[in-house]
């Protein structure tokens, strides 16, 4: 039953062996976006359920604030407080972040992070 014809499965994401951090990046980048992305996804609608429960029950809103993303990356902070370029850009992030809920923003955020993370990670195989 269990012969020689019997295989095991390829991994999407293979490290190079006796290559440092530095050189397995790609491969690491690709393997926190495609994994990471159902994380993002389902957290998005706990946090809408979380809400909507919560206001059932006592009859506030828990509003999960944008912004409490922007702490983890100074950058886009700084380019959101004075932008400098990519204004058109600007105008768009800065109207999600003030418009959008928490719970929503982030279930497209992990859609299109597991898409690029795949592709990144088709690109890596082919080499």
């Amino acid at each position: 039953m269990y012969g020689s014809d019997r295989h095991s499965p390829t991994p999407l994401l293979k490290l190079k062996r006796g290559a440092g951090i530095r050189r397995n990046r790609p491969v690491l980048l690709a393997a926190c976006l495609v994994y990471g992305s159902p994380i993002l996804v389902a957290v998005g609608p706990l946090c809408l359920l979380f809400s909507t429960w919560y206001w059932l029950k006592h009859g506030s809103w828990v509003y999960f604030d944008n912004a409490l993303i922007l702490w983890f990356f100074d950058d886009v902070r700084e380019w959101l407080l004075r932008p400098e370029s990519w204004h058109g850009l600007h105008s768009v992030v800065s109207w999600a972040f003030q418009y959008l809920p928490v719970g929503l923003a982030l279930v497209p955020l992990g859609l299109l992070s597991g898409v690029c993370g795949g592709i990144l990670a088709a690109n890596l195989q082919e080499e």
